[in-house]
């Protein structure tokens, strides 16, 4: 069963959306009806119903006029959240990185970054 397929199944709001008079069961729809009806509904409809979507978002301010309209189903699944631990490493060779690039800057040879011992109290337990 599709991900849309499930939400409408579960939401009384989207079912009402869509035309169903009552609460609907996964008999009732699959996700090879919502195929059917791409098809039916063709390519230019899809265009043209993005392009009326981007109007509303403008006139009513949620995006600007030279923002980007995203799918958010083609976004990456490996996404660092903020208790991963190779967040917090990645972050401490990023500043290790940006030390020395300040330093050849400043004319300092090789600043002292303790990057060893830092590293290590990363790694540990």
């Amino acid at each position: 069963m599709g991900i849309i397929v499930a939400e409408v199944l579960e939401n009384p709001y989207m079912q009402a959306f869509c035309g169903f008079r009552s609460m609907a069961t996964g008999d009732v729809l699959d996700a090879s009806t919502l195929a059917k009806i791409r098809g039916k509904l063709g390519l230019s409809f899809f265009r043209y119903m993005e392009e009326k979507t981007y109007e509303v978002l403008i006139e009513r301010w949620i995006i600007r006029k030279k923002g980007m309209l995203l799918d958010a189903t083609v976004f990456p699944e490996a996404i660092k959240y903020p208790n991963d631990v190779g967040l917090l490493n990645d972050v401490r060779e990023w500043l290790v990185r940006s030390i020395h690039k300040l330093g050849k800057a400043l004319g300092v040879k090789r600043p002292r970054t303790y990057k060893r011992k830092a590293r290590e109290i990363a790694l540990e337990d």
